[in-house]
Parts: structure tokens; C-alpha cells; sequence
């Protein structure tokens, strides 16, 4: 999560994220609004990226990237890592 606090709006190439604890739990409380199938998404699938979310959620790749940031900042989602492409 740490190119959240960078001042960085951007989610870096092949950034991948998996469902938390807190997420799981926030789950239960969610019924069919955005935030509940990125969270079902990652539930269903685990380790996914952004297009990955995106493909499992039904939302439009723009929606996912704005509302990633938001899920990790309140620990429903954690962001594992991403690969950079050769020469970057």
C-alpha cells in the first residue's frame, strides 16, 4: 500500500491486490454496489490485478482504479506488488 502515501494517484503497472481480513468482514455488510463485487471479486479469485478486478466485477477498468485506492486506504484490499516492464 505504500504508493498510496507517496502523494502518487496512479496504480502502477500490474499492480495486484487480495481481499483482507477487514474485507471479508465488510463484505458481509455490502449488497450489490461497487465496492461489494471489487470485494467479491478478489474473494472469489484472490490475487488479481486491475483489468482482472475489472473482468470479474463487471466494472468499467476507470471505476475499479478510482475506487482501489479507497479500499486499501480503509484495509479492505492490500496490494501485493507489481512487475515493472524491462528498461522502466
Amino acid at each position: 500500500m505504500g504508493f498510496f502515501n507517496r502523494g502518487k494517484k496512479r496504480i502502477p503497472v500490474n499492480a495486484t491486490f487480495q481481499l483482507t481480513q477487514g474485507g471479508r468482514d465488510k463484505l458481509q455488510e455490502f449488497s450489490g454496489d461497487a465496492t461489494s463485487q471489487i470485494l467479491m471479486a478478489l474473494e472469489t479469485r484472490g490475487t488479481l490485478d486491475i483489468d482482472e478486478i475489472s473482468q470479474n466485477s463487471g466494472l468499467s477498468k476507470s471505476k475499479v482504479e478510482r475506487l482501489i485506492p479507497i479500499l486499501a486506504q480503509k484495509q479492505y484490499v492490500q496490494y501485493i506488488g507489481a512487475t515493472t516492464a524491462v528498461g522502466e
